[in-house]
């Protein structure tokens, strides 16, 4: 069917990569309007990641090449692949062997020139070819935030030296701003208007929102006129008092900005409930608004953040300019400046339609709407010119779109389920082809019936909040009659409590790598074992357990790469190569495996004011006298900075001090060494992109390292030969697939998608801009309504985040947390909705959990189940565990004793 649009879902496991790499090569072979085969370089495969579209590069040749020498192939089964395709484009397309082959071969030669990528990677090619159309300089550089950070820091001092001068330009507008907001909120501000993706028109709220506030606060009025019955009202109506001012301010604000005063307003009272003697009293959803909004936002938080918006914005404007004259486009302003391009150049959008037969478009439910609207807008027919993405009519066979819905849980990346719902409404409205892969090729009958089981409960259709699910279909029963899927409950039978969240983690560690070095075996190597955990905050828990059974591991995780303590090790380091006086760096690094001073011994050091490599207090013996040894090596490594690029420095330093191994020995082993492996090669990119400095790079990573927004990235690619257990996100495991997998923490709750404190929001379906101060504790009315539906698209991208943890595993899945199910849109508590883990139950006074020995799961779900009580370990009839094998120690003092003398 390759000259009709289509939308394909694809299930977990379900071989979606294959049929995309199909459907690129039949497209090759014998699409077009002809039937002929589209060329290489008219055709554009868009996916997620460089690594997922890498594999299908990799995938697409490797079909290719078969087919030209199918004959000649050695392995069967390929050979037998090779044929197969070859039998179906000459049976279903009509094409002769001569043919096919032909456009193999123009296919392979054209390779370097395939558009297989990323849409960032796309959208820069679009602007390297129009840069007049798009404003923005010929030879630009991709900017990925250093660029950005470098800029914003220089320019940021100098405008506030300005604005808060002894000329200030504007003292007044700073000084009433300043009353209440705190300066770091107002840098926060600035840099968030710096954004590409903040349209500084739609700032602040629109009149739709204002509209919409001013009928709920006209709504109150009628509440404060009830008079009967008098029964339970005395809380009520003392917060509807408490209510009354704080609306009518927010009602005026929306004319002009109040005066800000100079004390901060009193913190409203948590809103009382609706009583009981009311319930046939009307206005109860209407009450219910009213404390939702004044709990959101205030008139003098509506006026505070508008006026310090006012201040900084010529700012945000200057900035913008500037970054652009620099030629630099960040990540955001690839996709905004190609949309906006495309949306408003219609001799542009027009040959850009011409210069594409089709695109193929992977991971559709994770592209952003902007990324959607531009698509679709290429899409189109030639000689139509829609302005808006809802008007799209589109060209036949030009759109070929997979994804999966139930997999959508990258909200805090801008994927939003009403664009992609609506993207495919608009689609299927006009005669799109559309199905669903449903037979996972990943996992048997003991992984996906208990998925299919709990899922098609919980998952319930939700126009622009939910997909309906579908059932996957097992490719084959299993092995054995036993239960694949198994609970693992840990309680605590001596504790009047539920037991305490670390603890509870520190059990399932212990429990999970004692069950890793059980099962390990040849045929059962460590890298076919998989952890995942919903948030790294509690990863050190796990590790450890790891590390005192002697399981390598390898962890995957951005965010916990900048505070691994190797990493704080070797940034001090550098710190004091390029500071001898930086006293907080110097300390560090005496805590370190490089000296291992004690605290008392630093703290008599800087009673001493020897806090320094190069000061040593006299006499000094023992482990003081290699402080000593150190500055005299540090010193001289000290002559070597600046006059050798980065990465050789950093490769010097490295090899010189003999840091790695050291750390490696202390902390982590393989880990600690791939991390220290993987921080030289960001010095190389940071020399090889932008010829670094020692301190701007040492900034870098300082930045990094205090960076609370940085995202999780794609997977990266390890060495598959590294057998090691992979720890790593659930969010990274998406596409991944492991023999074993363990879900750690099932009773933990993070908002890890787009919930959750943030100082600014962009709402997609209006563009409007939301703002927070969050020191001052201000938000503007646009954030409090564009934040009123996170809360329910929280829950329902959680629920998406279990199914993905839940598909990753090919032959056993293990799910472990406390018996008591967690909070408000944990992993427990949705299990616990369909008795899938234990509930909750009240008695009237209390909420107990329900007896774990009549806990049943298995003859519903196909479930299994341990529960492990921590007062008694070692149940009835289970052997105990076997001891940890005994690990070599390493004497860090001897060993620095011992090359003590290569200083000398």
């Amino acid at each position: 069917e390759l000259g009709v649009n289509a939308v394909v879902e694809a299930g977990a496991g379900t071989g979606k990569t294959t049929l995309l790499t199909d459907r690129i090569l039949y497209t090759l072979l014998a699409g077009g309007p002809k039937g002929a085969g589209v060329p290489i370089e008219r055709l554009v495969a868009l996916t997620f990641t460089n690594k997922a579209a890498g594999e299908i590069k990799q995938r697409l040749a490797s079909r290719l090449s078969d087919i030209l020498v199918h004959k000649t192939l050695a392995d069967p089964k390929r050979k037998a692949e090779a044929e197969e395709r070859l039998n179906d484009a000459r049976t279903r397309f009509g094409l002769s062997e001569e043919q096919v082959q032909a456009a193999a071969q123009t296919a392979v030669s054209g390779m370097d020139r395939a558009l297989i990528g990323t849409i960032h990677h796309f959208a820069a090619q679009v602007l390297k070819r129009y840069p007049l159309e798009a404003d923005v300089d010929p030879g630009f550089a991709v900017d990925m935030g250093e660029g950005f950070d470098d800029l914003f820091e220089t320019e940021w001092s100098l405008w506030l030296s300005d604005e808060l001068g002894e000329k200030a330009p504007r003292e007044a507008a700073w000084l009433e701003v300043l009353r209440l907001a705190a300066l770091e909120d107002l840098t926060q501000l600035a840099r968030d208007l710096c954004r590409d993706k903040v349209r500084f028109e739609h700032v602040g709220p629109s009149p739709e929102m204002k509209e919409k506030a001013r009928r709920i606060v006209d709504a109150f009025t009628p509440l404060t006129r009830i008079t009967t019955p008098p029964g339970g009202s005395s809380k009520i109506r003392e917060y509807l008092a408490e209510l009354k001012p704080r609306l009518a301010d927010l009602s005026s604000v929306l004319e002009k900005p109040l005066p800000i005063p100079t004390e901060r307003e009193t913190l409203l009272s948590k809103a009382k409930t609706w009583p009981k003697a009311w319930s046939d009293q009307p206005g109860e959803e209407e009450y219910k608004r009213c404390c939702e909004l004044a709990a959101a936002t205030s008139g003098l938080q509506e006026s505070l953040v508008a006026k310090a918006v006012a201040v900084v914005l010529p700012f945000a404007r200057r900035f913008r300019e500037l970054y652009r004259r620099r030629g630099l486009v960040s990540n955001d302003g690839l996709i905004l400046g190609t949309w906006s391009l495309v949306l408003k150049d219609r001799a542009v959008r027009e040959e850009l339609k011409g210069a594409y037969d089709v695109f193929l478009i992977d991971e559709f439910q994770d592209t952003d709407p902007i990324q959607g609207e531009m698509l679709l807008l290429l899409a189109e027919k030639e000689g139509r010119f829609a302005d808006s993405w809802k008007k799209v009519v589109f060209a036949p066979g030009k759109l070929f779109i997979v994804g999966d819905p139930k997999q959508s849980i990258y909200r805090f990346r801008g994927a939003d389920m009403r664009a992609y719902d609506g993207f495919k409404d608009l689609l299927k409205s006009q005669g799109a082809l559309t199905c669903r892969l449903r037979r996972s090729f990943r996992s048997h009958a003991g992984i996906v019936a208990p998925v299919n089981a709990v899922f098609s409960q919980l998952m319930k259709g939700e126009p622009g909040l939910q997909p309906e699910y579908a059932d996957i279909v097992a490719n084959s029963p299993g092995e054995g009659g036993a239960p694949r899927t198994t609970l693992v409950l840990f309680h605590d039978s001596s504790a009047a409590k539920k037991l305490k969240a670390d603890d509870a983690r520190e059990a399932e560690a212990a429990w999970i790598a004692e069950r890793i070095a059980k099962d390990h075996a040849p045929e059962r190597p460590y890298k076919d074992m998989a952890l995942l955990l919903r948030k790294t905050s509690s990863l050190e828990i796990y590790l450890q357990a790891l590390k005192e059974k002697g399981i390598p591991y390898a962890v995957e995780a951005d965010k916990y790469f900048y505070g691994a303590q190797e990493i704080l090790d070797f940034t001090n380091l550098l710190r004091v190569l390029d500071d001898p006086d930086d006293r907080a760096a110097a300390a560090g690094l005496m805590r370190s495996p490089l000296l291992g001073l004690t605290d008392q011994e630093i703290y008599d050091l800087a009673r001493a004011k020897c806090l320094s490599l190069d000061r040593t207090p006299p006499g000094s013996a023992g482990s003081l006298r290699l402080l000593a040894d150190l500055g005299r090596m540090t010193a001289r490594l000290r002559a070597f900075a600046g006059r050798e690029p980065l990465d050789e420095f950093v490769s010097r330093v490295l090899g010189e001090t003999f840091l790695l191994e050291l750390c490696a020995a202390a902390y982590h082993h393989e880990q600690t060494a791939a991390n220290l492996g993987k921080y030289r090669r960001l010095a190389r990119a940071a020399n090889e992109s932008r010829g670094a400095t020692l301190k701007e790079f040492i900034a870098e990573v300082v930045r990094s390292m205090g960076d609370d927004s940085l995202k999780e990235g794609e997977s990266p690619l390890a060495d598959e030969q590294f057998d090691a257990v992979r720890v790593l996100s659930i969010h990274k495991a998406k596409g991944l697939e492991y023999g074993t997998v363990f879900v750690a923490d099932m009773g933990g709750q993070t908002h890890r998608g787009g919930g959750g404190m943030t100082t600014c929001r962009v709402d997609w379906g209006s563009g409007r801009v939301g703002l927070r101060l969050e020191k001052s504790q201000a938000a503007d009315l646009a954030m409090a309504f564009i934040e009123q539906g996170e809360k329910e698209r929280d829950e329902a991208e959680a629920l998406r985040l279990l199914y993905v943890a839940m598909t990753r595993a090919k032959n056993e899945l293990y799910l472990l947390g406390g018996a008591a199910p967690g909070s408000a849109a944990s992993f427990s508590e949705f299990l616990s909705r369909v008795g899938a883990w234990p509930r909750m139950a009240s008695d009237g006074k209390k909420k107990l959990l329900e007896p774990l020995e009549k806990f049943r799961p298995h003859e519903k779900l196909g479930l299994g189940f341990e529960v492990r009580d921590l007062a008694r370990p070692v149940a009835a009839g289970v052997a105990p565990a076997p001891p940890a094998r005994a690990e070599p120690v390493l004497d860090g003092r001897a060993l620095a004793a011992a090359w003590s003398g290569r200083f000398d």
